[in-house]
């Protein structure tokens, strides 16, 4: 780890040299222009430039994120009453907002570009050009543009006296967002960046900034990477693949063959052999030869079964099942279904609620007693199977008959758990031991 050496004679304006260690602990001195690019392999914006990047060039990096963010799009984003959980159709700020959240984006678009950042970079900045003056808490009334921020673009400033123990609010920690786009540079106020990140860990302010998982997957990354690499190889410069050698031998060993033998061998094979239609496929020499092979094939590299193994670990990193990976024999599995269903129920709801949760706060929508929500009960696979459904609901009514003869539940209870009305009739409000002898002639017939 490369850090910089507290000498105060070495800080003096007018100095222009700094002294560092490098990676192996030793002390240097390096240029004080020179200092920004020694370091800079190490800056959060050139890891983050790398990630980015990684999803860019390579499906088996975006094919785990592409298959989070697309799903999470799949989903109903409703906005509805905090009290009575209505659907509210009628509120043209944020009905805007769901359609169109900034001139290049529709809503879709907007929610699979913050899932992207964070999935890729770790980390997902939104801006909202909600004035200084504003409340934020009035920000879904009074601002009429939310974009998502490159997160490769975007530093933050921590207060020089970081609060964690003490901090109220997030400008108790955080001074200001930098962000450099083109050839500008904007410092922008906490408050209006809705800022969304994955866990991270480290010391200092390490762990409040977040952390890709690809940075945790190096060797797969790097394996990946090579066995690309050595198939475009093949594939490309192909090489030499073998040599013919002499099989002549005296008593010192193997004698080569002689210019005029390479010569002749040359011109035979060239003229004579090949695979063409006026050629002969097989080589018959006059010359005691052998052939001494170079290259290994394709298959006994074996690249694709390291291309699948590193996807899965990448995909895993992701909480993606490793039967949802496309394969080259475009095999499917008995279990895709439960797969699938897993991934939605275990990966994409969970991300869609906390996105919503996040959204509702920055907005400002739960002081005026509203929220954003989102439901994936149209998805296919999440339909319950109809035998499934009818088992569910004899077990639920099996559990309510005997809740209500035990005097726990009424009859009305017991009819709202297996998801029919209510019925309005006051001997269904009552538990077992309060009704009359009456009451229970007319309902013995079916509790029995």
């Amino acid at each position: 780890m490369i850090r910089n050496m507290k000498f105060p004679w070495f800080n003096k304006k007018g100095v222009k040299n700094s002294i560092i260690r490098d990676k192996d602990n030793n002390v240097i001195v390096v240029a004080n222009k020179d200092i920004e690019s020694y370091l800079g392999v190490f800056s959060p914006a050139t890891i983050t430039n790398n990630v980015v990047t990684l999803f860019n060039e390579i499906s088996e990096v975006a094919f785990p994120v592409m298959a989070i963010a697309n799903r999470i799009t799949n989903g109903r984003f409703q906005l509805k009453d905090s009290k009575t959980d209505a659907v509210i159709y009628n509120n043209e700020s944020i009905n805007k907002f769901l359609s169109r959240p900034n001139p290049l984006q529709t809503f879709n678009e907007f929610i699979q570009q913050i899932e992207i950042y964070k999935l890729v970079t770790g980390q997902s900045f939104v801006y909202s050009n909600t004035g200084d003056f504003i409340d934020p808490k009035m920000r879904w009334k009074m601002t009429d543009e939310y974009v998502v921020l490159p997160s490769q673009d975007v530093q933050i400033i921590y207060n020089q006296r970081v609060k964690l123990l003490s901090a109220q609010n997030v400008t108790d920690i955080i001074e200001k967002f930098r962000f450099s786009g083109g050839n500008s540079q904007v410092d922008i106020s906490p408050s209006n960046i809705l800022y969304l990140k994955d866990t991270s860990i480290g010391r200092g302010c390490d762990h409040i900034g977040g952390m890709s998982r690809l940075e945790r997957l190096k060797y797969p990354l790097s394996n990946l990477i090579s066995v690309y690499e050595a198939r475009n190889a093949i594939y490309v410069k192909r090489g030499a693949i073998g040599a013919i050698v002499s099989n002549v031998k005296d008593d010192s060993g193997y004698v080569p063959l002689t210019p005029r033998e390479k010569e002749q061998l040359l011109e035979d094979y060239q003229s004579t052999y090949g695979l063409s239609i006026e050629k002969h496929p097989t080589m018959i020499s006059t010359l005691p030869i052998g052939f001494v092979r170079f290259n290994l094939s394709i298959q006994e590299l074996q690249p694709f079964d390291e291309t699948l193994l590193d996807a899965i670990t990448i995909a895993g990193a992701y909480n993606v099942p490793a039967v949802l990976i496309p394969r080259k024999d475009q095999s499917t599995f008995s279990n895709q279904d439960t797969a699938e269903k897993s991934l939605y129920e275990n990966v994409v709801i969970p991300e869609a609620n906390n996105l919503c949760s996040a959204l509702n706060t920055f907005l400002g929508l739960e002081n005026d007693g509203m929220y954003l929500s989102v439901s994936f009960d149209h998805i296919p696979v999440l339909q319950p199977n109809a035998k499934e459904e009818a088992d569910v609901k004899k077990i639920i009514s099996e559990t309510c008959k005997s809740n209500f003869l035990a005097g726990i539940i009424t009859l009305n209870e017991w009819i709202a758990r297996i998801g029919s009305d209510k019925v309005n009739n006051s001997m269904y409000n009552k538990r077992i031991f309060e009704m009359s002898d009456e009451e229970l002639n007319k309902i013995e017939r079916f509790i029995k």
